[in-house]
């Protein structure tokens, strides 16, 4: 008897020193603690690492890479490099430049390393093709010569390059050599409980959204009712919707967590999160979780985007394609750069808002603008602005040639303050023959000669408060007799004359600000000043 108990006991340590052992050896062949084997292709299965992993290449893939070529001042842009037709045009004859930038960066964001032969033109020594290699089919070491070479093997057998013959581009990595996989050393965990809850998921709605059941019998059943019962139990479940019907008084009951108790919904979405944010650094919203995404922060978000996830790639890439494309005699001279503007390029809003503070700032021409936007260039239009804010208004080029006004421009000698004052006054002599004449259209029969008393009045008044500003009193008296006439006019014309000499007025106090204007210009044009005038000011 204690010899049975103690085999017992031997068999089930046994049994589980061997399940520890198992689950050891999957963890480290891929599978996760769930046991779901997880790597770089069934990663890809999980929605949130095949968003992540295609939003970022695509973002990559899409903005434009220029060649430029350093040299004093400006660094132009280099169009017939051999590198710049290999980026910009046909990378390989199976590729695109867009299609060539996606294979890679899926690459470093799966595998953590992207690897590209590089062929070259026997002739010219120039890089002719620059094909991507499966990541799984090149192994990178460190030869005895302290060098670092490629092991490459495939279906046309292994060969081994060097440095000069591959462009590699590790992601983050310990060794500095090669990059370590995202999937198998950080997130395998979350990406294994992610493809769970979907195969988790996927079953419970393949049996029909029925969930598994417990029968119970009040004792053992032979081998014939047992059959009877299970066979009978199995025919009725395939019908969904039917009542169960049991027989040797069975009774059935629920034995799956119900999805709502199991918390199903967010679980799943919290793992997707955590891929995506964590694993990837993307911001939720552009993975496509928008339930913390407000109007206020999605251009903050769109800014993170742009910094931390997408900066970092490219600046990786830039520094890689600068070591290993260029000659060692061009290194240092020309230079590799992704124009990041592209990201901005389906904002036109944001797009020209940029454009007009670089206008404004006078760091970019009008042509250079246009030329973002493949517009021809204009005449001029490659004048650097030079703002008097910046450059300040003693800058030559804000001083004009010649300071005296064209016609029908004002004075810009005259003090804004001055011409304030003068246009207050005109308008409230403007005023005061609004309401005189008001009153006087109440009377009609004595219109005629209460005008020409009023205006005889008034002319005396408009002297006096305009006088200081005019040389003589013939513009003033002129501008009184104007009205005096017009008026007179309206009343020849006849109709509602109240309503005519309210548009009347409301046309003098429209121009107001021209009389005053015209009176200061006519005053500062003057050869000289009145004597009375000039011995006002010196006692002033």
């Amino acid at each position: 008897m204690i010899k049975r108990l103690w085999d017992k006991y031997i068999m089930r340590s046994s049994s589980v020193m061997q399940q520890l052992i198992d689950a050891r050896r999957s963890l480290m062949n891929g599978a996760t603690a769930v046991n779901i084997q997880v790597n770089e292709q069934t990663a890809m299965k999980y929605s949130a690492v095949f968003a992540s992993v295609r939003i970022i290449a695509e973002t990559k893939a899409s903005l434009p890479i220029d060649v430029y070529e350093r040299q004093p001042g400006k660094d132009p842009e280099v169009r017939d490099h051999p590198v710049a037709r290999l980026l910009q045009v046909e990378p390989g004859e199976d590729y695109t430049p867009m299609v060539w930038g996606e294979v890679r960066q899926a690459h470093l964001c799966l595998w953590g390393n992207s690897y590209t032969e590089l062929e070259f033109e026997g002739r010219t020594a120039e890089i002719a093709r620059a094909i991507p290699r499966m990541p799984w089919q090149v192994q990178p070491f460190r030869a005895r010569d302290g060098r670092i070479y490629y092991r490459i093997t495939d279906e046309n057998g292994t060969r081994t390059l060097d440095r000069s013959q591959m462009l590699h581009v590790p992601a983050f990595s310990l060794n500095g050599i090669e990059g370590m996989s995202v999937i198998r050393h950080f997130i395998g965990e979350s990406v294994g409980l992610g493809l769970a809850a979907d195969k988790f998921v996927a079953s419970f709605f393949n049996g029909g959204g029925k969930p598994s059941i417990v029968i119970e019998v009040p004792q053992m059943l032979d081998d014939q009712g047992y059959n009877r019962l299970r066979d009978g139990i199995e025919d009725q479940m395939s019908r969904p919707h039917k009542p169960l019907l049991l027989e040797h008084g069975a009774a059935a009951k629920n034995w799956t967590m119900p999805l709502g108790d199991a918390q199903l919904l967010e679980s799943r979405k919290f793992q997707g999160e955590e891929v995506a944010a964590r694993g990837f650094r993307l911001p939720p919203h552009v993975a496509g979780y928008l339930d913390n995404a407000k109007f206020n922060n999605i251009g903050a978000q769109d800014i993170y985007f742009e910094k931390h996830t997408m900066r970092p790639h490219l600046i990786r890439d830039e520094q890689h394609m600068n070591k290993t494309l260029f000659k060692p005699s061009e290194r240092g001279r020309f230079y590799v750069k992704y124009n990041s503007d592209g990201i901005l390029r389906g904002d036109i809003k944001t797009r020209y808002e940029a454009y007009r503070l670089a206008l404004v700032a006078g760091w970019r021409t009008i042509n250079e603008v246009r030329g973002l936007e493949d517009l021809e260039p204009l005449a001029g239009g490659e004048e650097l602005p030079r703002p008097a804010a910046i450059w300040g208004k003693d800058d030559p080029a804000h001083i004009e040639e010649d300071p005296q006004p064209k016609e029908g421009q004002d004075d810009q000698r005259i003090d804004p303050r001055l011409q304030s004052l003068t246009t207050q006054a005109v308008r409230g002599l403007f005023h005061r023959e609004a309401v005189a004449l008001q009153r006087l259209a109440n009377k009609p029969e004595e219109l005629r000669s209460a005008i020409d008393s009023f205006y005889d009045k008034h002319a005396g008044i408009v002297a006096e408060k305009l006088g200081p500003l005019s040389r003589t009193q013939e513009p003033l008296m002129q501008i009184a007799e104007g009205h005096r006439r017009e008026v007179l006019e309206v009343i020849e014309r006849g109709g509602d004359l109240s309503e005519s000499l309210t548009r009347c007025v409301s046309a003098w106090q429209a121009n107001a600000g021209s009389v005053a204007d015209q009176l200061l210009l006519n005053s500062y044009q003057s050869e000289s000043i009145p004597e009375s005038h000039q011995e006002d000011d010196d006692e002033t």
